[in-house]
């Protein structure tokens, strides 16, 4: 369990619930920012790293909010599982961060999507999510636009061997 990643998710699921609606006056477009963070952490990091994180910021979106916590845990689940299925592939070692971007990206932003329409189906609001359809994409790419800029902050530091190291 990685100390760093659970300061960051509680500190962006309280920021979720508490500052960006005061921020966003259309619910629907505001930027998903667990959903970012835990596609970055997941396409950066090893694949079994965010499996702790999932959960806390699920808890915490569902105390702090009126849905249940288990629909919160469904709800990110494509994303860390996403996330997973993308640290394996091998191609990370010959293309570095130019295939890290993209794919925290489309991780972050296909997350996003099924986060929305998860919630919005359990809430009874596919209504209003299909009548908010811009707004649905402004804060998927948003989402994926801080994803892509927290990937290269949240790479492993490698450990240098030398005699200035």
């Amino acid at each position: 369990m990685s100390l760093p990643l659970m300061l960051l998710v509680t500190a962006a699921s309280f920021l979720q619930i508490a500052v960006l609606p005061l921020l966003t006056p259309d619910p629907w477009a505001m930027p998903l920012l667990p959903v970012a963070l835990l596609a970055a952490w997941s396409v950066n990091r090893s694949h079994d790293e965010p499996w702790p994180a999932l959960l806390l910021a699920a808890a915490l979106l569902g105390v702090l909010s009126t849905q249940r916590v288990g629909w919160f845990l469904v709800a990110l689940l494509p994303v860390a599982l996403l996330g997973a299925a993308l640290a394996q592939t091998h191609l990370d070692e010959e293309h570095g961060l130019l295939w890290r971007l993209p794919a925290t990206a489309g991780v972050a932003g296909l997350g996003s999507l099924a986060y929305l329409l998860l919630l919005a189906t359990v809430g009874r609001e596919l209504g209003s999510l299909a009548g908010a359809t811009p707004a649905v994409i402004v804060a998927t790419f948003v989402t994926s636009v801080i994803a892509a800029m927290l990937a290269p902050l949240l790479q492993p530091r490698r450990q240098r061997h030398g005699l200035f190291a």
